[in-house]
């Protein structure tokens, strides 16, 4: 979905070299394994992205797996899940598998995964999260302040912002995103600052999400990993998933966006 899959698709894998012909070298046996994110939102169709990982000497892609038997489970109620394929460019997801069925706006309780493709089973479970409470955002220049009020347990005080640049009229010229693990911050407000570029532009939209810990864990371990595979000096951390069966992530969000005019410089 919003995680760049293409690169860590090139992490999970080594990149092939192209060798002289009086080498010999036995590559080791790669077995590809699935790749699972699904990112459910509050009052949108369910869905999920199930690809397969690279190998050695593929070419590195989406890898999309078709034709699983895949759905959500609630309390006692299954939801299918149909082959769909679906490209948002404005937000840069894919997914492909799809529900018509929206998230409930439950704020307790489990949802769980269940993905059958041939021999293999993909399990996960997750929980619902309060809804994301917005006291106040503001823009000033390449500063924006969101206020939130702290009406969460420490244990669920995640949070990420996603940033989109827009200028003339509806082209995106460039994105921003970020964590914030505020599970130590006992203040009556939560205060989130993110820092964007100094990039012309005339709007912007600014989305604040409520995620889970799971969640942060595995964009934190990712971002980790591609700042790895462009930086030696980078200690990369091992891509954190609750997937069973697969890599990857399965988690409910709830999130508020604000779209406004904003000139800069």
């Amino acid at each position: 979905m919003k995680t760049p899959l293409l690169i860590l698709l090139i992490i999970f894998c080594t990149i092939s070299c192209k060798l002289d012909s009086d080498v010999d070298i036995t590559l080791p046996t790669q077995k590809k394994y699935h790749i699972v994110e699904a990112i459910l939102k509050t009052d949108k169709d369910m869905s999920l992205l199930l690809t397969q990982s690279n190998r050695m000497n593929d070419i590195v892609m989406l890898n999309f797996v078709w034709y699983a038997q895949a759905s959500f489970i609630i309390n006692n109620d299954t939801i299918p899940l149909t082959n769909y394929l679906i490209f948002d460019k404005e937000n840069n997801t894919v997914i492909n598998y799809l529900s018509k069925t929206p998230l409930p706006k439950f704020t307790n309780g489990d949802i769980k995964l269940l993905i059958i493709k041939d021999k293999d089973t993909i399990t996960s479970t997750s929980h619902f999260i309060k809804p994301i409470s917005i006291k106040s955002w503001t823009v000033n220049g390449v500063d924006i302040n969101v206020t939130i009020p702290n009406i969460y347990d420490s244990a669920d005080r995640f949070f990420r912002i996603e940033t989109f640049i827009y200028h003339s009229k509806e082209k995106i010229t460039s994105r921003y995103a970020q964590l914030y693990n505020l599970a130590k911050n006992n203040e009556e407000l939560l205060n989130i600052h993110m820092k964007v570029g100094k990039i012309k532009r005339d709007s912007i939209k600014i989305i604040v999400s409520h995620i889970t810990r799971e969640h942060y864990e595995y964009l934190y371990s990712c971002n980790r990993a591609i700042d790895a595979y462009f930086d030696p000096f980078t200690v990369p951390t091992p891509i954190k998933t609750n997937v069973k069966g697969a890599m990857g992530i399965f988690t409910v969000v709830d999130e508020k966006y604000i779209s406004l005019k904003s000139t800069y410089p």
